[in-house]
């Protein structure tokens, strides 16, 4: 191989490929970070009107995977209620232990209010005694 003759798998570069347009940049992420919030509140909406859709469950989920209280607490919401899962006071009951946990205000009292709607199996299910079943 010679170094006098250029290499045709290389693709000449111009100085404008080397510069970096940080205001263009910032306007990307600052897009992305609105387009994030636009899609959180659809989601919320939707689960109001309990007319949730993979997105906006998706969503949910994906928030409450990063601890995001409010996420925590919607999805504790959705499987005390239904909406969008299957209900599951089970579910909704350590969600809302978790949501306390994270600081949401009223957590708790949710939590308490999901185990009055349990059955005697449903609570016995809570106790540290139980079999712990596989997910």
């Amino acid at each position: 191989l010679k170094s006098d003759q250029p290499n045709p798998e290389l693709l000449p570069v111009k100085e404008d490929d080397l510069s970096i347009d940080f205001g263009n940049h910032r306007k990307q992420q600052d897009m992305e970070e609105i387009a994030q919030k636009l899609l959180w509140q659809q989601s919320l909406e939707a689960i109001k009107a309990n007319k949730v859709t993979p997105v906006a469950l998706g969503e949910v989920e994906r928030r409450a995977a990063q601890d995001d209280p409010t996420a925590v607490e919607v999805y504790a919401y959705m499987y005390a209620k239904g909406i969008g899962v299957k209900a599951d006071l089970i579910k909704a009951f350590g969600l809302y232990q978790r949501a306390d946990k994270l600081g949401v205000k009223n957590a708790l009292q949710n939590a308490a209010q999901v185990y009055k709607a349990m059955n005697f199996d449903q609570r016995a299910a809570l106790s540290p005694f139980a079999e712990q079943s596989e997910d």
